[in-house]
């Protein structure tokens, strides 16, 4: 019996599981139970940052699988460049230039909502969880 190939998907975090937390997370479970997937968290925003996000909204994540793109360095090829490297079949992003390069093998569009905030009413931010405190 073949063993099955094992798929590498990077979620980005803001626009996708910022905006649609609940089912991206379901989602992600599901993918997680299948065993034939490893999730990513891929991002162009600073590693402290994203970490405290996902620590803020309580998301399981392993910290080897958390990618941060360098947009200063490679612009909108920058999540190409990071799902090339670490050799992502799927990434899910709301940025259509993000996956328009040909070094990622399949891109998933989230398409904007324009009635739609940025952030779910459950996802957290540093700013929102400090007029908590």
């Amino acid at each position: 019996m073949r063993k099955p190939k094992i798929y590498r998907i990077g979620f980005d975090i803001g626009g996708v599981l910022s905006t649609h937390t609940d089912m991206i997370l379901a989602l992600i479970g599901s993918l997680e139970k299948s065993r034939q997937w490893e999730i990513y968290y891929i991002t162009d925003m600073p590693r402290d940052s994203a970490e405290d996000l996902l620590r803020l909204n309580q998301v399981n994540y392993e910290p080897s699988r958390l990618l941060c793109a360098d947009w200063a360095k490679h612009e909108s090829r920058c999540k190409a460049v990071i799902a090339k490297e670490y050799s992502l079949d799927v990434v899910v992003d709301d940025h259509l230039p993000y996956l328009s390069d040909e070094r990622i093998p399949l891109g998933l569009m989230v398409v904007p909502r324009p009635n739609l905030s940025y952030n779910s009413n459950i996802w957290k931010t540093k700013k929102y969880s400090q007029k908590l405190e």
